[in-house]
């Protein structure tokens, strides 16, 4: 798993960067990729919680919603197992801090919590 990141000011292009990156990397991500604001900079919703993040993801990969549990464990469960065996981009954007991007678990991704120091690489 590769996680990287771009900060900056407001307004200087980092979406269009990552978008602009994703878009020229899309054939090393064969099963898909997939884009999540987590809305930590809206300025009337509040950032996306972890959980709702989850089924977006879920959603856009076109699971049923009866097929998707109800507790937080459980949607994380499913959203780890269909990414199993597999090789996604996803593209966290808006986020508030580190910790709403960095790794927890293989890859789910509104779960990720921030990794040991050292522990990222960029592409």
């Amino acid at each position: 798993m590769v996680i990287g990141a771009i900060s900056g000011m407001a307004g200087v292009g980092k979406t269009t960067l990552a978008v602009r990156w994703a878009h020229a990397v899309s054939d090393d991500f064969p099963d898909g990729q997939l884009y999540v604001n987590l809305r930590g900079f809206h300025p009337a919703l509040p950032p996306l919680p972890a959980l709702d993040a989850m089924r977006d993801v879920i959603d856009a990969l076109g699971v049923a919603p009866s097929r998707v549990p109800e507790g937080p464990g459980a949607v994380e469960a499913l959203c780890r197992s269909l990414f199993a065996g597999r090789r996604f981009l996803i593209l966290l954007d808006n986020a508030a801090s580190r910790s709403r991007c960095a790794r927890r678990s293989p890859p789910c991704p509104a779960a990720w919590r921030s990794p040991p120091a050292g522990s990222a690489s960029t592409r």
